[in-house]
């Protein structure tokens, strides 16, 4: 956050880059540190200025990464970026499990299945050591 990173000035960058002929925009937070309030106030109001499609990338280095995705997807994002454990949390995405226990029963939940997640978490889980 500055006096010029505002949620303002990203929607207006976000209807020039659409203007300009951009398929998809990416909100990187490649530190982790975008509040969930920031995330679904930036979603809302691209959402309702823009009509292509828009992805949050954010990383759980501050702790906020799954509660800014939950934020988002309540305010209409089309796609978030998780990782699966050993290599999620922390300085990574948020776990593509603790997104679905967190969205579960949640109109907006995709239908994943876990038991396979589950076998990807422990093959990383040796490939990680």
């Amino acid at each position: 956050t500055s006096p010029v990173h505002t949620i303002d000035a990203f929607v207006r960058m976000g209807v020039e880059l659409e203007k300009m002929g951009c398929h998809s925009i990416g909100i990187k937070d490649m530190s982790g540190v975008i509040s969930p309030r920031i995330a679904f106030t930036l979603v809302k109001e691209l959402k309702a200025r823009v009509g292509i499609p828009i992805t949050l990338h954010t990383h759980d280095t501050a702790g906020l990464g799954a509660a800014a995705y939950l934020a988002a997807i309540e305010a209409g994002v089309d796609t978030v970026e998780t990782s699966i454990v050993p290599f999620a949390n922390g300085t990574s995405q948020p776990d593509t499990l603790r997104m679905l226990a967190l969205l579960e029963g949640h109109d907006r939940c995709p239908s994943y299945d876990t038991a396979k997640l589950q076998k990807l978490r422990e093959y990383f889980t040796g490939v990680y050591k």
